[in-house]
């Protein structure tokens, strides 16, 4: 399912924005998806993520 909704591929990111954090790039939408559902994070909060996340994609 999240393969299906989310995109897999790190890059491109602006790395100086979007640093990576537990490996050699930053967190995908699917990581960051299976994240939430892991955590419990809200429907709000995880589309705050995602905003951001677009954010630092784009900057």
């Amino acid at each position: 399912m999240i393969a299906a909704t989310a995109e897999g591929y790190s890059f491109p990111t602006n790395l100086d924005l979007a640093p990576p954090t537990n490996g050699l790039a930053p967190e995908t939408q699917a990581a960051l998806f299976q994240r939430a559902l892991i955590e419990g994070i809200t429907e709000d909060d995880f589309g705050e993520l995602l905003a951001r996340m677009n954010t630092a994609t784009m900057a």
